[in-house]
């Protein structure tokens, strides 16, 4: 539907390369999501005073640890990494983000990307909300049930 060329939107890709393009966008995910984990995890640990290391030991043992990846000698790969600054050991909502917008999206596979009323639902039950009630309960009246991960576990390949 999005594949139109952009001045006429009559050359579309061919079937062969878009589901070349859909299958690819798997290649590497299991390290991403490992990756994110670690950082995570060395956030957790560096904010709440669980390890007595420097944030470059917790860093670099972590990754070792579950990504088999040795970090060179004297790296500083933290100090480039703006994401721990002002966030509390708060660096694990991404992922919880990802999954919470996997499962919402999900209602509009379901109902057809471009059903309106999903979308005026989406409209009204979450945006037009904010943050004047709690977002879990937005959430759930969406889904019309409480969240879950299975999308996301499925879509990283972890379940079918």
């Amino acid at each position: 539907m999005l594949s139109g060329h952009f001045k006429n939107n009559k050359e579309k890709l061919p079937d062969d390369i878009l589901k070349n393009m859909m299958a690819s966008k798997r290649h590497m995910i299991g390290y991403f999501y490992a990756r994110q984990i670690v950082i995570a995890l060395c956030d957790m640990m560096m904010h709440t005073g669980a390890s007595k290391e420097t944030p470059n030991e917790v860093y670099n043992n972590l990754t070792e640890k579950y990504l088999h990846i040795k970090m060179p000698k004297g790296n500083m790969w933290l100090a480039g990494f703006g994401h721990f600054i002002g966030y509390d050991a708060g660096y694990y909502s991404y992922l919880w983000s990802k999954v919470y917008a996997m499962d919402m999206f999900s209602r509009f596979e379901k109902e057809g990307l471009l059903n309106a009323k999903t979308g005026a639902d989406y409209r009204k039950l979450v945006l037009e909300k904010g943050s004047s009630e709690e977002e879990m309960n937005l959430v759930k009246k969406f889904l019309g049930r409480k969240p879950n991960n299975k999308i996301f576990l499925k879509e990283i390949g972890i379940i079918k």
